[in-house]
């Protein structure tokens, strides 16, 4: 009986709530070759473009919020901010990385240039209050 409700819970709460940040298609409309992705309905071609990335703030002193990242960030409008996570630092308490992820914006010129200069040189550079600036890297799976 036990093995029965625990086995109903997981199924039903799989199918009621899929991940958050989905980087693979659920469904598949091979009639009008539509994807359905984050509970809306995608061309093939466009579906590239709504995918999630993470990119890492390594170093961000601890006194920074993560209200204080997401609206600089939204500020610049380069894309649609799902999730901030903290992580604090090993060895310096007094700093903490920040894992973003984000669905960028394609439409804006800035996405562009930041994105070309990311994948080229491997970081970019936010200032958010002069002289101070966050260094932003991709994010890879170990």
């Amino acid at each position: 009986m036990n093995t029965t409700i625990n086995q109903y819970r997981t199924n039903h709460f799989t199918k009621q709530f899929p991940k958050q940040f989905p980087n693979q298609i659920y469904k598949k409309d091979d009639n009008k070759n539509l994807f359905h992705f984050n509970n809306q309905y995608v061309y093939k071609d466009q579906y590239k473009n709504l995918q999630v990335e993470s990119i890492c703030i390594p170093r961000v002193d601890i006194s920074i919020s993560k209200d204080f990242i997401y609206n600089t960030l939204s500020e610049l409008r380069i894309g649609k901010i799902h999730k901030i996570i903290e992580i604090p630092l090993r060895n310096e308490f007094s700093y903490k990385r920040i894992i973003i992820k984000i669905q960028w914006n394609n439409n804006e010129p800035i996405t562009h240039n930041i994105k070309k200069h990311l994948y080229e040189t491997g970081s970019f550079k936010i200032v958010y209050d002069m002289p101070w600036y966050w260094k932003i890297v991709l994010t890879y799976e170990k």
